[in-house]
């Protein structure tokens, strides 16, 4: 099995980043040196996460709700279109129902 040395210049893109795991993950990608690409449904939630991170300016924020494929295509246009490529795609993004 290989070890991952480093994630500098990495791309990212980590799925329901706003908040919880999602953001620890996003600040730990960015501290390695990661270029991360935020999703979740709220794009003012994920520009606050993407400003606190380390070099904000080259991380990317993209909201769309994963459970919409038009949305998810979309999101996937634009980090092409950004990024150029996805190394790492971290799934964090679901529901919670809370009784």
């Amino acid at each position: 099995m290989t070890k991952l040395k480093s994630l500098e210049n990495k791309v990212v893109w980590i799925t329901g980043a706003s908040s919880g795991l999602g953001k620890a993950l996003a600040r730990e990608c960015a501290l390695q040196g990661a270029q991360v690409v935020l999703t979740s449904r709220c794009y003012d939630e994920l520009e606050a996460v993407r400003i606190g991170l380390l070099k904000p300016e080259q991380h990317l924020s993209i909201a769309a709700d994963i459970t919409n494929e038009a949305q998810i295509r979309d999101a996937h246009e634009k980090v092409l279109a950004c990024k150029g490529r996805i190394d790492w795609l971290i799934n964090n993004a679901g529901l919670s129902q809370r009784a």
